[in-house]
């Protein structure tokens, strides 16, 4: 009899527990028999804090329910901060143990996009009580402006080979479509591409991560040298974001001495004159073990009767440095074509990797201009070759040719600028130290490259500015090739005379009232291009480099 009793109170507990929350208490399997289970909405997992107007995809929320006794009536609505409805949707939600519905809003009412500002979104269940209701805020952006590209830290500027993948992160701002981002090396000297991975989805959440392990998408290793490493994105169909680009230098394996050449290959041609000797620059990447010994070998000229095989110099690198090695002119029995090699040895008669081309060697001849064997010595500007070549200004491309016809790059007109005026000290590190105000995104170290001092020393004589707006915006290219105008200003910002007006007599093929027109009023007044036929935009030539150089000097303004 007491134990009837004592069932009976505790079923008669259990009643008046259910009576007060008014509905049936559903217990999930496993869990405790005595703990009642509340029915629940929620959102799962947290709806996007941000959507864009011209998104085209719909912002949703989705919506985890459980523990509901029959239909439960859920409304999603949405109002901005003046509470004024904007946005409802009705579902009913039949008993599941677990369940999620998705409601979705495209951010617009009867076809006309919202505005921007703050949101918020309402989940309720009214017809049950014992539901909790929910409010969920999330910003409206308009994307007027275009999506751009960041590192969202800048990669590391090398990277030697066989050590652990470096991480390279991108983000987006003005974020609102898919965006896909390729990333991609350029090998110092060349354009081609060299692609590292492919094309990946990017949202404003998630910011990509790519590990670079030195290999390309392909899964080849990559060699030693200096690189650019390049990213972009694609989005709306055929939209381009910016294009970044940060200096990445890939080194030998650790313990493995490698040899490689410090500006680029070679000229493969060149004109036996004892006043100018061929040289190379040769740099050993990163080796901390003995000393190496380098060679530089000849064999040739390269024909089935003289297949001779003799070294011209010998240097040794006792750390990671550049040392040139010179060829000896005696050396040479007879013009020809030679096969050039570079070896180096170290650890007992062990051999690095070998560098090597066909060197075309000609004999001098006393009908040219300056020793160059492309200019004759009647040439009409011949006069102003001999002079820069005199001076140290311009030597030619080291393979006796001096190509007057040939362009310049920016690289090349910023050294010549300041060489020419003096103003320029090698063993100076102008880059250290350099304000931030005056800093360019693709200017360095003094190491980095090889025009990077030359650039510092003009942007502290406030003689270079980088390139303001667009991609190029606080960059200096300096491989771009130098234009006219661009050529005459670097040289003319040096000169201690006033320039003319803006608005000055010049060239036919110059207007008036832009940021180069003082500089090529005073050409045009003092003659510096004659009959050269020059344009602002056209990429200023070797040739008429010399020239206003010839007729600077002339005038004793160098």
């Amino acid at each position: 009899m007491n134990y009837i009793n004592r069932k009976i109170r505790s079923i008669s507990a259990a009643s008046a527990t259910v009576m007060a929350f008014g509905f049936l208490a559903l217990v999930a399997p496993g869990a405790n028999a005595n703990q009642i289970q509340l029915p629940f909405i929620e959102f799962d997992p947290d709806p996007a804090e941000v959507f864009h107007l011209d998104q085209e995809s719909e912002i949703e929320f989705d919506v985890k329910f459980g523990n509901l006794l029959g239909d439960t009536e859920v409304i999603l609505e949405i109002d901005k901060k003046d509470n004024i409805l904007l946005f409802s949707e009705v579902d009913s939600l039949t008993y599941k143990a677990n369940g999620i519905k998705t409601f979705a809003w495209d951010g617009e009412i009867n076809n006309i996009p919202m505005a921007t500002g703050t949101y918020t979104a309402r989940l309720s269940a009214p017809n049950n009580n014992a539901v909790k209701a929910l409010t969920f805020d999330f910003e409206m952006i308009d994307n007027a402006n275009d999506t751009e590209l960041s590192f969202k830290d800048t990669p590391e500027d090398t990277y030697r080979l066989g050590d652990p993948a470096q991480e390279i992160l991108v983000s987006l701002d003005n974020f609102y479509a898919d965006t896909d981002v390729e990333i991609w090396l350029e090998k110092e000297g060349s354009n081609n591409k060299i692609l590292l991975n492919e094309k990946e989805y990017l949202s404003d959440i998630i910011t990509p991560l790519y590990l670079f392990d030195g290999e390309d998408i392909n899964g080849n290793e990559l060699s030693p040298g200096k690189y650019d490493i390049h990213a972009q994105g694609t989005y709306d169909g055929n939209k381009k974001t910016n294009e970044l680009s940060e200096p990445l230098e890939i080194l030998a394996k650790q313990g493995i001495p490698s040899i490689s050449y410090e500006d680029g290959t070679p000229s493969k041609t060149y004109t036996l004159d004892d006043n100018d000797p061929y040289e190379v620059d040769i740099e050993l990447d990163d080796f901390d073990g003995d000393d190496v010994t380098v060679k530089f070998m000849l064999e040739g000229p390269q024909d089935d009767n003289n297949p001779d095989e003799f070294t011209t110099d010998t240097q040794v690198f006792d750390g990671n440095e550049a040392h040139t090695l010179t060829l000896d002119n005696d050396d040479i029995d007879e013009p020809g074509e030679y096969k050039v090699t570079f070896v180096g040895e170290y650890d007992n008669n062990e051999e690095t990797n070998e560098l090597s081309y066909t060197l075309n060697i000609k004999e001098a001849s006393d009908d040219n201009c300056a020793g160059f064997d492309d200019v004759d010595a009647d040439y009409k500007y011949c006069d102003a070759i001999e002079f820069v070549k005199d001076e140290g200004i311009m030597t030619g491309q080291g393979n006796g040719d001096f190509d007057a016809e040939d362009s310049m790059n920016r690289g090349e007109a910023a050294k010549i600028s300041l060489e020419a005026f003096g103003l320029y000290n090698e063993n100076k590190d102008y880059c250290d130290g350099l304000s931030n105000s005056l800093q360019l995104n693709d200017i360095t170290t003094k190491a980095a490259k090889w025009y990077n001092n030359y650039v510092c020393r003009g942007l502290e004589l406030e003689m270079i500015t980088g390139y303001v707006g667009g991609d190029d915006d606080n960059f200096y290219r300096a491989s771009r090739d130098v234009s006219v105008a661009e050529g005459m200003a670097l040289i003319l910002r040096n000169v201690d005379e006033d320039m003319p007006s803006q608005f000055a007599k010049t060239y036919n093929n110059f207007d008036e009232g832009k940021w180069y027109s003082e500089y090529a009023a005073f050409a045009y007044e003092n003659d510096l291009f004659v009959d050269m036929g020059i344009s602002p935009s056209d990429p200023m030539t070797r040739i008429e480099m010399a020239y206003m150089l010839y007729q600077l000097d002339d005038m004793n303004l160098l």
